[in-house]
């Protein structure tokens, strides 16, 4: 028997493990094929809405749904972790102490906020990337400041969705504007970078908007630590902010699990080859999501198009059969700039990325993919993906 090992259920383990149960129905029935996914806490959150919860209010619960309820019938599914990976005798030892045996191994278990790595981060900050709780937290918060200073942005890099940040105050701008607190309340956009946007052509319109809405932009400012009391945030190049509400993206590292197993780099990230997805050194594992170490951003989309790659080469390794696919490192990011408008990030490893101007049709698309993105878990809107993404998505050959 064919074990498949998956680990972790956010975008890229749920839609790997739906596709395989399909495309293996019949070697799972005869018993040829094995496939269980182990998840930390069995929930499973759409990360992009969090932004939507925290800045207009939306409800908390419509971002998650029980994880048991999003997987085929044919996926054997556990609330039991991965606390330790070998490799090299392909045993995964869990949190109950189990330890299991697998022929592919497919580590999706995204990225960890760690707010506890910065002084005082956690006790001040409130931030988007955590839980819908902590959103939810957002949202009266920025209900309740009247005058004074809001600072959002990027504690550290690299984290997940790399629009998000500006997304944050580009929505708090527009809420400041519809409650006339515009004149009472300043918004201080900090980053590490040196503008507000890693692609400079995408900054050139970020720029341009943080402009005209009176954004203030401090570059390069590392943030050090927080004085929850003081209401100050210092940066490592000695600079400091005073705030009344501190909304920024906490620090990202690799789960513990891949650090305790020694699998990663230096910060934790698997090193993972940028066209096979498979783990560097391996033919049996791959890494797919936020976890591995690609050049490209760690974001939602990057994770669903992975792994349809994945998926499609493990059943081609199982079955002897069907297309071989390479990953070419398609990103297509949305990112809502407010006043019913947005943009499309969209570039490739080969391609740079496409300049592009805010629509209310983009706006309409990234509401659309949200309606859409529990029913894409299952795999089955592939056909619409595949003419939307275009030949940019995969490139694949059959067997």
């Amino acid at each position: 028997m064919k074990r498949i090992l998956i680990l972790g259920g956010g975008t890229a383990g749920t839609m790997t493990a739906n596709i395989l149960a399909k495309s293996l129905g019949r070697e799972i029935k005869d018993g040829q094929v094995e496939i269980t996914l182990l998840d930390k806490d069995g929930l499973h959150i759409f990360q992009p809405n969090n932004l939507y919860v925290g800045f207009k209010g939306m409800k908390s619960e419509k971002v998650v749904k029980d994880e048991s309820t999003l997987l085929h019938k044919r996926v054997k599914f556990f609330v039991d972790p991965a606390v330790k990976i070998d490799l090299d005798e392909r045993i995964v030892t869990t949190r109950k102490g189990l330890t299991r045996k697998y022929d592919h191994l497919l580590i999706s278990t995204g990225a960890s906020v760690t707010p506890d790595e910065i002084p005082g981060f956690a006790k001040a900050n409130l931030d988007f990337h955590s839980t819908p709780g902590m959103a939810k937290r957002i949202w009266e918060k920025i209900n309740q400041i009247k005058r004074g200073k809001i600072v959002v942005g990027v504690s550290a890099i690299p984290h997940k969705c790399p629009p998000s940040p500006v997304e944050a105050a580009l929505l708090v701008e527009q809420f400041l504007k519809k409650k006339g607190l515009k004149d009472k309340v300043e918004i201080h956009f900090v980053t590490p970078l040196p503008r507000p946007y890693p692609s400079e052509t995408i900054n050139d319109v970020v720029s341009k908007l943080f402009e005209d809405r009176g954004i203030i932009t401090h570059p390069f400012f590392n943030v050090d630590s927080v004085d929850p009391q003081k209401q100050v945030v210092y940066s490592m190049e000695g600079t400091e902010i005073s705030y009344d509400g501190l909304f920024l993206v906490p620090y990202h590292k690799a789960p513990q699990a891949i650090i305790d197993s020694g699998i990663g780099d230096s910060d934790g990230w698997i090193p993972t080859d940028k066209h096979t997805l498979l783990v560097k050194g391996r033919d049996d594992a791959y890494a797919l999501g936020d976890v591995a170490d690609l050049p490209t951003s760690k974001s939602g989309v990057t994770a669903h198009l992975e792994a349809v790659v994945t998926a499609k080469n493990v059943v081609a390794d199982i079955t002897g059969t069907g297309e071989k696919c390479r990953f070419t490192g398609r990103t297509h990011c949305p990112m809502d700039v407010a006043y019913g408008k947005a943009l499309f990030v969209i570039t490739t490893y080969e391609k740079p990325t496409r300049k592009v101007k805010p629509t209310r049709i983009n706006l309409m698309m990234k509401k659309m993919f949200s309606m859409m993105y529990w029913t894409t878990l299952k795999g089955s809107l592939e056909f619409i993906f595949d003419r939307f993404f275009g030949e940019d998505a995969r490139d694949c050959s059959k067997q």
